[in-house]
């Protein structure tokens, strides 16, 4: 038995130092991309990769659906708490009947979790604001019924 060859590989070296590493479409050791010979080849490959690659994209954003106006679940965008809760339901909905995709169901629901925290943290600063403002009240009384000054 006689070992396998060495797989012959690209001998010229990437922008980083690091070694091409190609072993297809060489022509005297240069693959497609380090052949100063083949330049308009490899433009040529890339304008088609590119060409490949945005009619993927671009079909993947004809499947998207994206729901109308008249389906969402209010009118308005959600300002509370309970919007919030109403348009999480929607959308589990609307991804069960197909109305709307998964992506957009994502991006929806990101936006929802966002504005909730948004809200819980307003609201939470509000409590303390007004507990504060009780408090305040209670020492100064607390003060005033013991005989000392106010602060």
């Amino acid at each position: 038995m006689t070992a396998p060859a060495e797989l012959v590989r690209c001998r010229a070296t990437k922008h980083d130092g690091t070694p091409c590493g190609v072993s297809w479409g060489l022509v005297d050791g240069l693959c497609l991309s380090h052949d100063p010979g083949r330049r308009a080849q490899a433009e040529a490959a890339r304008r088609a990769g590119a060409a490949t690659t945005g009619a993927l994209f671009a079909a993947q954003r004809a499947q998207s659906r994206s729901a109308a106006p008249e389906h969402l679940p209010t009118r308005h965008p959600p300002r509370t708490l309970a919007d919030v809760i109403r348009w999480a339901s929607w959308c589990a909905w609307a991804q069960a009947v197909g109305l709307v995709d998964d992506v957009t169901v994502r991006g929806i629901n990101r936006s929802l979790q966002s504005l909730r925290l948004g809200l819980e943290k307003r609201d939470l600063l509000r409590r303390i604001t007004e507990l504060e403002r009780t408090l305040r009240a209670y020492e100064q009384r607390d003060r005033a019924a013991r005989g000392l000054p106010a602060r």
